[in-house]
C-alpha cells in the first residue's frame, strides 16, 4: 500500500508558516491604506489643502520593509521546512522503532507524505537468496514521482525506514540532489539532518583499509562497512564462510569496531559519508574485476541511502556481481539479498579451504548488526532501519 497523507492540524512548522501568511497579509494591509493616503495628500481635491504628513510615508515604507521581511522569511521556511518523505520498506515481522521520532519530524515541517511497503522476506527466500527486486523497483519509482510532483518552492527530505540492501537501491532514485536533504531518525524523538549532495572538503571521515588476503586473489572480495555500534558483533572471521580471501574494512577514520562505540557523528560528517563511502567502494569494485564482492554493512540507513545515490554517479556496475548480506535473527545468519536484477541469483559459498576453517565464536550468533548508530538489543537488523 502506497499512503500518502498530509495533517491538517497547526503544527510547530505549519505555525512558522501561518506567521509568515499573517505578516505578508497585514504589511500587504498595511501599503495599501498608507498608499491612499500619501496619494490623498499629493492629489488634493483642493490646491490649497495639499500638505504632506511624514507619518502616513513613513508607516508605508516599513509596511513595505515588513512586507519583503515577509516575503523573504516565507520562502526560507519554505525551503527548510518543506515536505517530509517517509520512505518505510520492511519485513512484516519487524517492529517499527521509530514511530515517536517520525511524529517529531512531522510536526516540524510543513508536511509529510509517506511511502510504505511490507514484504515477507521468508516467502521471498528461494535457494538460499532473498529476491526484493520488485518492491525495491517500485518503492524507488514511487518516491521518484512523490518528489517530482511536489512544489517547486519547497525544500525535500527522505527519511528513509528500510534495511540496508533496500536503501542502497533505493538511493539511485533520488531526484533533486542540489535541494534534497536525508533526515535519521533517532532515538528520544530526535532526528539528524544533512544534505545529500555537500560540498567537498580535504578532511575525510571515512576510511578505507584492507584487513588481510590478496589484492590479486582468486576468491571473492570482502567489504565491510562498520559505522554502528554493533559492527563489535561481527569480525573479520565472519567472511571466511561467503569464500573470501581479501578483505577491505570501510570505517570513520580507519578504526577497528572492537575499538569502542561508534561516534556521535555530525551533521557535517554525515553528510559527507555518502561520497566518501561511495567512492572507496568503485574504486574496490574496479580493482576487483570478475571477482565477486561479499558485502556487509553497520551503518545509518540515511547515509546508505546517499551511499546508493552517490554510487550511481559513478561509471561503475557496482551491483553486478555483488552479494548484499541481509543479517536474519531467526537464522542468526547472513543471508544475501537481491535488490537488483544484476545481482548474483545462488549465495556465496565458500572454498573447500575455508569451509573447514573454525568461525570465531563472535561471528556464529553476531547481534544483530543495525545500520544504527544506536544500539538496540531487540534490533536484530544491520541499521537503524530496524526501526521501521
Amino acid at each position: 500500500m502506497v499512503k500518502f497523507w498530509r495533517r491538517q492540524s497547526l503544527r510547530s512548522g505549519e505555525t512558522q508558516i501561518f506567521t509568515a501568511n499573517a505578516l505578508v497579509v497585514v504589511a500587504a494591509s498595511l501599503i495599501t491604506a498608507s498608499l491612499a493616503l500619501v496619494l490623498e495628500d499629493l492629489f488634493p481635491k483642493d490646491p490649497d489643502d495639499g500638505y504632506v504628513v511624514l507619518t502616513r510615508w513613513a508607516v508605508g515604507i516599513l509596511a513595505l520593509c515588513a512586507l519583503l521581511s515577509g516575503l523573504a522569511w516565507r520562502a526560507w521556511l519554505h525551503r527548510r521546512l518543506g515536505t517530509l518523505f517517509y520512505v518505510h520498506l520492511l519485513d512484516e515481522s519487524m517492529p517499527n522503532w521509530h514511530e515517536r521520532s517520525l511524529r517529531a519530524a512531522h510536526d516540524s515541517r510543513m508536511s509529510m507524505r509517506s511511502v510504505v511497503r511490507w514484504v515477507d522476506l521468508k516467502q521471498r527466500t528461494s535457494g538460499g537468496v532473498i529476491d526484493v527486486v520488485e518492491p525495491c523497483h517500485e518503492i524507488g519509482a514511487v518516491i521518484e514521482e512523490a518528489i517530482n510532483n511536489d512544489r517547486d518552492d519547497t525544500g525535500y527530505t527522505v527519511a528513509p525506514n528500510m534495511l540496508w540492501p533496500m536503501a542502497l537501491t533505493v538511493g539511485a532514485y533520488l531526484p533533486h540532489p542540489e535541494s534534497l536533504r536525508l533526515l535519521e531518525l533517532l532515538p528520544n524523538n530526535t532526528e539528524q539532518q544533512f544534505a545529500l549532495t555537500a560540498r567537498p572538503r580535504s578532511r575525510t571521515s571515512a576510511a578505507l583499509s584492507r584487513l588481510d588476503g590478496r589484492s590479486h586473489g582468486k576468491d571473492r572480495v570482502g567489504v565491510w562497512l562498520a559505522f554502528g555500534d554493533t559492527s563489535k558483533y561481527f569480525s573479520q572471521e565472519g567472511f571466511r564462510r561467503f569464500g573470501v580471501d581479501e578483505l577491505h574494512l570501510i570505517s570513520y577514520r580507519g578504526g577497528m569496531p572492537e575499538s569502542g562505540g561508534p561516534p556521535d557523528y555530525s551533521a557535517d560528517e554525515l553528510g559527507h559519508l555518502g561520497s566518501e563511502i561511495a567512492d572507496h567502494l568503485a574504486r574496490i569494485k574496479a580493482e576487483a574485476g570478475d571477482r565477486e564482492l561479499v558485502m556487509i554493512a553497520m551503518a545509518p540507513k540515511a547515509v546508505v541511502l546517499a551511499v546508493g545515490w552517490h554510487l550511481s554517479q559513478h561509471e561503475c556496475r557496482f551491483f553486478h556481481g555483488t552479494h548484499l548480506m541481509h543479517f536474519d535473527r531467526d537464522s542468526g545468519s547472513y543471508i544475501p539479498m537481491r535488490v537488483r536484477e544484476s545481482q548474483p541469483t545462488s549465495p556465496p559459498l565458500p572454498s573447500e579451504v575455508d569451509y573447514s576453517a573454525p568461525a570465531d565464536e563472535s561471528d556464529r550468533n553476531p547481534e544483530q548488526p543495525s545500520d544504527v548508530p544506536e544500539a538496540r538489543p531487540a534490533e536484530p537488523e544491520t541499521e537503524t532501519v530496524r526501526d521501521g
